[in-house]
């Protein structure tokens, strides 16, 4: 109690108490601001969230098959994330896209706080500071945050594995090594794209050459974690379980096509350049962050200099490598790289940002990074209104007739209660003619397009645009190639 009262008494103390809560308050302010309706729906958010509330029902990940088939499992990704969305939806009595956002919004702003903490062990208070107050203002954070993705809790634990780490690395005590790799391993397993984190550790013992029999220990039980979690998937789920993994392996390394999120250098620069240009602090970041990043891993091995920060380099460098190692490339996968490049551009400015002769430099400078991040977020939050997926979903469920057999994509098909036929499986001239869809409808975006196929064009190219939606970066159509057209016209009218 002395020490309390004693701690309460130190300004310095209630200051960084007073300016930590505040930045984590503003923080989530601003990923919560009508969460419902801002951005409109993203690709996976009404799929992830349709398997959290049938998990309700059928006590098991189950998503809205395609055909008449009724549901099954999705072992795509770990159930985890959908098992603790579903039970927020049975406790609090709201389902859906919303209530989920809200579970990642809240996930983000307790990552910011053990970053906060986790990186004043490694710099300062100051540094932290203005490290989490960029993160909690930058507006591809911010975006991300707000979205029904399970990259929102994967980072909050790979975050608190780190501080494990971190803290196992001060103590030199193997219990906690041993800890930080069970954690290590949580991670990995709740979404399985958290691999990167394993490799911290080792990219971190390479540098510094520093305790390689308790690295050991960190790894034994870590991949003992992640055994354990497969052979139980595997008892529980067999061959499905391993068929619908191998499918995201294959994925992940470009075997299998992966439409939307395998895409070419210059249809990731169209898009930049034509939709993702008022993100300007987030692209700085990744820019300047990465050439930091390397130029540092270059004096290492040529000028032989050791890093001054091998954790956070080590963190960086596991997220540039993972990102350029594999073919997935997700937007949201971008807040896996942000997230160590803030922290690793912060410390690398940390005497600049110290000096007190910088102080108003500073203040100028934090300045101008916040004018830039309110831009960014008054054009995608305050300011847009769209949400093409919706209004898609109640367009084709109160105009478009129960028995309409439809060819689309699985982000629409699990939002209407017709029947639907994924495109992926059914563009061939054999399988359209087999399914006899009466509406086709299209999601595109500058890095989502069609499958290639004569057959589907030539369908689309038959049909009638009864109605398009058009958000912030996609454009969805719906085509009938049926007289149902002429019901939904007298309809709208």
């Amino acid at each position: 109690m002395k020490k309390l009262t004693t701690l309460l008494k130190n300004n310095n103390f209630l200051s960084e108490l007073v300016m930590v809560n505040l930045v984590v308050v503003i923080s989530l302010m601003l990923r919560l601001y009508k969460i419902d309706s801002k951005p409109g729906y993203e690709w996976d958010e009404p799929v992830y969230s349709s398997i959290s509330s049938n998990y309700i029902d059928y006590n098991y990940p189950a998503i809205k098959l395609e055909g008449k088939k009724g549901y099954g499992p999705y072992l795509y990704h770990p159930p985890f994330d959908s098992k603790l969305k579903s039970l927020v939806f049975q406790y609090t009595g709201f389902e859906g896209v919303t209530s989920a956002r809200i579970v990642s919004a809240g996930a983000s702003s307790i990552a910011l706080l053990f970053t906060y903490y986790f990186f004043k062990k490694l710099a300062n208070k100051k540094v932290s500071i203005i490290s989490i107050l960029l993160m909690a203002s930058d507006g591809w954070l911010i975006y991300t945050n707000r979205l029904n993705l399970m990259e929102n809790m994967m980072i909050l634990l790979g975050i608190i594995s780190l501080f494990l780490y971190s803290y196992a690395i001060s103590q030199k005590k193997n219990i906690w090594y041993i800890l930080s790799g069970v954690m290590l391993a949580i991670t990995v397993i709740y979404k399985h794209t958290g691999i990167y984190y394993f490799g911290v550790p080792l990219l971190n013992l390479i540098f510094t050459k520093r305790d390689p029999k308790k690295h050991i220990s960190l790894y034994l039980f870590g991949l003992l974690t992640i055994v354990t979690y497969v052979l139980v998937m595997y008892l529980n789920w067999g061959q499905i379980y391993l068929d619908q993994n191998m499918v995201q392996i294959k994925r992940a390394f470009g075997i299998f096509g992966a439409r939307g999120v395998q895409y070419s250098f210059s249809d990731a620069i169209k898009a930049m350049v034509n939709t993702y240009w008022i993100y300007i602090s987030t692209i700085l970041t990744l820019l300047i962050g990465t050439l930091v990043v390397v130029r540092d891993l270059v004096k290492h091995i040529v000028g032989k200099v050791k890093p001054k920060q091998p954790l956070l380099l080590s963190w960086s460098l596991a997220t540039l490598l993972f990102y350029a190692g594999i073919s997935l490339r997700a937007p949201q996968y971008l807040i896996m790289l942000l997230t160590p490049l803030y922290l690793y551009l912060t410390v690398a400015l940390s005497a600049w940002i110290n000096s007190k002769k910088n102080r108003l430099r500073l203040h100028v400078f934090l300045g101008i990074i916040l004018l830039i991040n309110s831009f960014t977020w008054y054009k995608r939050f305050f300011i847009r209104n769209d949400n093409a997926l919706l209004a898609t979903y109640e367009y084709i469920n109160s105009l478009v007739p129960e028995d309409a057999v439809i060819l689309t994509e699985e982000s629409i098909g699990v939002g209407i209660k017709q029947t639907y036929y994924k495109f992926d499986l059914h563009n061939s001239k054999e399988e359209i003619e087999k399914i006899k869809p009466s509406f086709v409808v299209v999601y595109l975006s500058s890095t989502q397009k069609l499958p290639k196929s004569q057959a589907l064009e030539s369908l689309i190219n038959k049909s009638s645009l009864v109605k398009e939606f058009e958000g912030f970066k996609e454009k969805i159509y719906i085509y009938s190639n049926d007289l149902w057209i002429t019901n939904i016209s007298s309809v709208e009218k």
